[in-house]
Order: structure tokens, then sequence, then C-alpha cells
């Protein structure tokens, strides 16, 4: 009975998977026969020593944390990364084995009972993360894994190198900690010049921490826009997000890899009415019809995470054709200008396929002037159906 949902198709999710595989493939293994291609296994990507660690912070974009991961770890999936322990926990209480990182940081003694009681790698940059984790791990009778992070250029979260080589130490000190990786983050991965430039800052750090004698197994830096634009930044271990779910942090990089749109976004029509000619739309009065027109009537508004700025500006499919949005979106209805085909309970697309016809999440996050992330993430509350 639900006039708002979402669909995700998980063979896509396992597609773009496979996608990403094939990728780090062909680098592995650069011989131009096809044939030869056809017989690399899917395993043999870590020929090249890459593994992938799949971003499914914020429910996974949007698209369900639990089904999300558990499709992925059934692909075997090497890590899983996440952003908030009670992602953690809701994986590890669902049976799921998979090393986990917490990208995020913690700030509290009850944040690190949580790493260590849910066996949950952790990102430390300050010796008072390291310090609460070691504690907690000593009190367990366990052994943390952590990685390190290091500032090459993102100001967020991170120490910057020289710092890191100090921490790297402090942290290889404490019996109960194991420093499994060292990774950083790009700003902006479009910019290759600048991000090449952080990745030479990051290889000088790693040459420094070998010079020191400090063992990890993981280094790693790569998001879904350096996978695709700068293969210079794999490293060892990748982390891709976005891409995962078939969307492109920027169009032009769909050239670069051929994904599918994991989520589609549907509502219904819940209303139509003919309004006469200098007859106004919605709130503020912003589209007045010049002719007869045809107004649908859509379950759907910014309340259900539809953008407001789309108002006057997205288009929908209904019944293979696509209808612009007229007047303001309002808070749980917004208007289409429709044809007469067009009937009360028809299925309506906001994002997704219908047809011939396509409405991707980054045409709507052009229109909205945001980025592809936030349309998907604000639709984690709305019903999830799965298929595939």
């Amino acid at each position: 009975m639900k006039r708002t949902w979402v669909e995700i198709n998980l063979s896509a999710l396992r597609y773009n998977l496979r996608q990403i595989r094939k990728k780090l493939a062909n680098k592995a293994n650069p011989v131009r026969s096809p044939r030869h291609r056809q017989g690399i296994r899917q395993r043999q990507i870590t020929s090249n020593g890459v593994k992938i660690l799949a971003v499914i912070k914020d429910n996974a974009y949007g698209h369900g944390l639990l089904k999300v991961s558990q499709t992925l770890v059934k692909e075997r999936i090497d890590y899983l990364g996440i952003s908030d322990l009670h992602e953690a926990r809701e994986l590890r209480k669902a049976g799921i084995k998979t090393p986990i990182l917490n990208l995020g940081v913690i700030s509290c003694k009850e944040e690190a009972e949580e790493i260590v009681r849910y066996e949950v790698a952790q990102t430390v940059c300050s010796r008072r993360i390291a310090d609460l984790l070691s504690k907690q791990a000593a009190r367990r009778d366990k052994k943390v894994k952590v990685h390190l992070k290091i500032d090459t250029g993102m100001g967020r979260l991170g120490v910057f190198p020289e710092e890191g080589i100090r921490l790297a130490k402090y942290i290889s000190r404490r019996k109960n900690l194991q420093l499994e990786g060292v990774f950083t983050h790009f700003p902006d991965a479009e910019d290759r010049r600048f991000t090449l430039s952080q990745i030479r800052r990051f290889k000088a750090f790693l040459r420094g921490l070998t010079r020191e004698g400090i063992n990890f197994i993981y280094q790693h830096s790569a998001n879904s826009t350096a996978f695709l634009n700068s293969p210079e930044t794999w490293l060892n271990l990748i982390r891709p997000g976005l891409i995962l779910y078939g969307i492109y942090p920027n169009l032009y990089l769909s050239k670069k890899l051929k994904l599918k749109p994991v989520l589609s976004w549907r509502t219904k029509v819940v209303y139509i009415k003919d309004i006469p000619k200098g007859w106004s739309v919605s709130y503020g009065r912003t589209w007045i019809a010049s002719k007869r027109e045809r107004i649908a009537v859509l379950a759907i508004g910014y309340g259900e995470g539809y953008f407001h700025s789309l108002s006057n500006k997205a288009r929908v499919l209904i019944r293979g054709n696509s209808f612009p949005i007229v007047g303001n979106v309002c808070m749980d209805q917004t208007m289409v200008r429709v044809n007469g085909d067009v009937k009360i309970g028809d299925e309506v697309i906001l994002i997704g396929q219908q047809g011939d016809k396509q409405i991707k999440v980054e045409e709507l996050a052009k229109l909205s002037k945001t980025i592809p992330y936030e349309i998907v993430c604000r639709l984690s509350h709305l019903a999830h159906i799965y298929k595939g």
C-alpha cells in the first residue's frame, strides 16, 4: 500500500562489482586477447595485490545496509567500510563475518568497547583514539586492528605525514593494537594533478614507515572517482562507494566503466484535474497555465526526500513518456503536466527506467545543484523493495 518507494536491483549491484573486478583484472593481466580474458577467474584480480573495500556507510548510500552487505558478502567482498558503529552492530548480529573498517572516528570508551566487541577495524588519527582502543582491548585480552589515516590534502580526518610516523611508532608499541592498514583520501579526484601530488606525498610517507621497520598489510587511497580516473592510486586496496550502486560522481566518467543503476524511485498518481488558461499551480504561483492543461498530483514531496529545488525543472516518467513538474514541490505532493493517457493509480518513475526512457540520479543532482550522494542518501527512510 506504499505510495512512494524505492526498488533495489541486487543483480545490478553484483554486475557493478564484477565490472570493478574486471577493470582490476585487466590491469593485472594486460593481455589483449579476448580468449585470454575469458580465462581470467574473478579471484585472480588479487594477483596484482589489489583487494576491494566496499563502502556501505549511511545505509549503503540509501540502498539498504543489510541486503546490500549480504549480497556483497556472497560475492566474496574483501572488506566492508562503515561510518557509524550501529552499522557494525547490525552486520555482526546478522551473522556477517567479513572484515569491517569504521571509516569514522570514536570519541569515548563505550565506542571503543563496541569496536572490540564486534571485532571491527578502526580508523586512528590521534593518540587518544589509540589509547581508547588499547585500553578496551586489554580489558578483553583482544587485539584490535587499526588503519592509520594520513591527511595529504583533504583537511578533514587524519594526521599530517610527519606526525603520522610518530603515531605509527606509538601504535606499534601497543601490544593490543595491530597496524593493519594506512590510508589517505582525496578531496577532488577529478583533479589528476592534485591527486597525483597527494599520492606522491602518501608514498613518501609509506617509504618512511618502511625505513622505520613498521609493518602493515593494506595501503589504500582510491575512492570511486580515483579508481576510474587514476590507476596510480589503486595501491593494494580500493574503496569504491558510489560506483557500486551504478552512479557516477560525474557523468563523463561513464566512459571509463559501464555500470547499471541499482536504485529506482517510484510513486503514484493520486489525483488528476483539468485547469483553465491562466490558472496557477502550487505555492508561490510560479507556474501559470498558458492554455487549458491536465495536471496530475503525485504522492511525493520534499517530506519524502524529493528536492524542492526540482520545482519547474525536473521530469518524471509515466506510461513510458516524460512529463514536466510544474509549480513548486510541496511537502508531500508534486504536480506534473500530463496528457489524457495518464490515469489515477499509474506508477511514476522519479529515478529509473520506463520503456526506452531513463531518469538518472545524476540528472536530478545536476538540476538540484547538489551531488548524487545527497540524492540517494535522503531515501533511506522510504520503503525498500529488493529484486534480483
